[in-house]
């Protein structure tokens, strides 16, 4: 008897996953529930069990491919079963059987055409990395179709986006070209959040003294969103979706690329309560451990940069969403102060919003709210 071992469906939006690793070898025995691969999707790494006790007969999909969920990915089965004559191609391949999706989008049609590649995928298929040993050894020339802006052939790599980055471009160029986006700029002095900071630091109850600026920053913001439903909305269509609740999500760098995991009802978060939950979604994130609804149903974002250096820079929507705040790093700015001219630090604030959905003024006003907030900390702690 032998079980087909699917790409599983870890979501309803998702449509396709990357298989990352192969734990076990062909002929190797596995016990129902052991670990066969590793998938990853646009959100986390997971982890596909056997269906059965039994061996692995076949791999019908290699690490580094992507597949369609509920795909065939492997066969289990009892000892000297033996497997199918041929292999189960991908669902997406049915077109042409001999070459991954993948692999055709990766490769142009002339170097299909003029370039013997050895196929090493299942049956002698031929995968996305055939073809990227192919195009070692025949890099593109300037002229070619798809190529004309790259430089004279040198040595180099393609590299396929895939996982999290294919995500991440898709969902950024769609934002772009889905929505009219205005970026506001402003400046807001935090002398006084930062004296707060340094007191914290040297608070009693060691809980304070892991709050950072950030966290200070995402407790000022879910504040005040409640003030602005139509920057705490989603854009669906015609419809603006205005939210009570602050479903706060926060962008952050992983080995993986960009995940923003969600802080739910921000607006009810203590301080030290939205601290600890900011660090451990951070931490999940970064290790491939966030749940998937830890990275969905967000009603606004923050992207902070401060920390790399940056000063202002441009978000970009996290559609539907209708408004990023993105965050730079603490500078120096002069102020008059009476007949002087000082310097005092500034935190600088970028909002990027959906002119469909509110116009220039609300957004600004947001931004004063907001501003007024961090500039005086006993305004900031009485919230």
């Amino acid at each position: 008897m032998m079980v087909e071992v699917r790409m599983p469906k870890p979501g309803n939006a998702v449509e396709s996953c990357l298989l990352l690793a192969w734990k076990k070898e062909v002929g190797e025995a596995v016990r129902a529930g052991e670990v066969l691969c590793e998938i990853e999707t646009d959100k986390a790494v997971m982890e596909v069990e056997s269906p059965a006790d039994g061996v692995l007969l076949q791999r019908l999909a290699e690490a580094g491919q992507e597949v369609p969920v509920q795909t065939p990915i492997a066969i289990v089965g009892k000892p000297g079963a033996g497997a199918p004559t041929h292999p189960l191609p991908p669902a997406s391949d049915r077109r042409k059987p001999g070459i991954s999706p993948r692999a055709r989008r990766l490769a142009p049609q002339e170097i299909l055409e003029s370039v013997s590649i050895g196929g090493s995928g299942p049956g002698g298929r031929i995968i996305e990395r055939d073809v990227c040993k192919a195009l070692e050894h025949s890099p593109p020339s300037a002229s070619g179709p798809g190529f004309a802006s790259l430089a004279p052939p040198e040595p180099w790599q393609a590299v396929p986006l895939q996982g999290v980055r294919k995500r991440v471009a898709e969902r950024m160029l769609h934002s772009l070209q889905q929505s009219a986006q205005l970026t506001l700029q402003a400046y807001v002095e935090v002398e006084g959040l930062l004296k707060l900071r340094a007191e914290l630091k040297h608070h009693s109850d060691p809980r304070f003294r892991e709050v950072n600026l950030n966290h200070l920053l995402l407790y000022a913001l879910a504040r005040t969103l409640p003030q602005f439903p139509e920057l705490n909305a989603c854009l669906v269509g015609d419809t603006l979706y205005q939210y009570r609740a602050v479903h706060l999500g926060f962008a952050v760098d992983t080995p993986r690329g960009l995940l923003v995991p969600v802080l739910q009802h921000a607006e009810r978060l203590g301080l030290l309560e939205l601290a600890q939950k900011v660090r451990q979604l951070s931490e999940e994130a970064r290790q491939g451990k966030a749940a998937p609804q830890a990275l969905q149903g967000g009603t606004f974002s923050v992207s902070n940069l401060g920390s790399l250096g940056i000063e202002v820079f441009t978000p970009i929507l996290n559609s539907p969403q209708v408004a990023i705040l993105g965050v730079g790093a603490v500078g120096l700015r002069p102020v008059q102060d009476g007949p002087e001219v000082v310097f005092r630090p500034h935190l600088p604030l970028s909002l990027t919003f959906d002119h469909r959905a509110t116009d220039g003024a609300p957004a600004a006003r947001f931004l004063q709210a907001l501003g007024q907030r961090l500039t005086d900390p006993l305004c900031l702690l009485a919230l």
